[in-house]
């Protein structure tokens, strides 16, 4: 029992670097696969790229885009750990499609404002993505605060499923 929780507990902090390192390069993308793929710069130049983008995440974002990436993270971390318990619980693999599509979406909304733009930006193209934006309150927060909504609720289903596993 203890050797399931120790790894649920290393999937569930593992779910949640990863995660939360998503959610600050996602809109980065284009920086990220420039360099990647350019000629002239090595891999030590792109990892200094990805350092100087996740350290300067904090600086660029308001409290808001950091509450809700902080929220994120932790509920990604428990739906990673939980899928990792539920997992070992049943001693078969389970259908985790669920939980990975609710992370992704997560991650794509919670890390900062340029992540709700990034989506309707591929969605609908750059001009009808900004003018939509530009009719939100909060230019485009409310795609994390729906990611968080999105995480919690198969938090919940998870545990639901849990527990009914575990009675079994």
């Amino acid at each position: 029992m203890k050797k399931n929780l120790l790894y649920s507990l290393g999937g569930g902090l593992a779910t949640a670097a990863i995660f939360a390192i998503l959610a600050i390069l996602i809109p980065k993308i284009n920086l990220l696969t420039g360099a990647v793929l350019s000629s002239e710069i090595n891999s030590r130049e792109v990892i200094k790229i990805i350092e100087a983008i996740v350290s300067s995440w904090y600086e660029i974002n308001s409290v808001l885009a950091r509450w809700l990436l902080g929220i994120g993270t932790v509920l990604a971390g428990l739906q990673g750990g939980m899928t990792v318990y539920r997992y070992l619980l049943a001693k078969s693999p389970v259908n985790s499609g669920k939980s990975c599509a609710a992370l992704l979406a997560g991650s794509l909304g919670a890390g900062c404002v340029a992540c709700g733009s990034f989506i309707l930006g591929s969605l609908l193209g750059l001009g009808p993505a900004n003018i939509i934006l530009s009719y939100l309150p909060y230019e485009g927060l409310e795609f994390g605060i729906l990611g968080i909504g999105i995480l919690l609720v198969m938090v919940i289903i998870t545990g639901a499923q849990i527990k009914k596993e575990a009675a079994q």
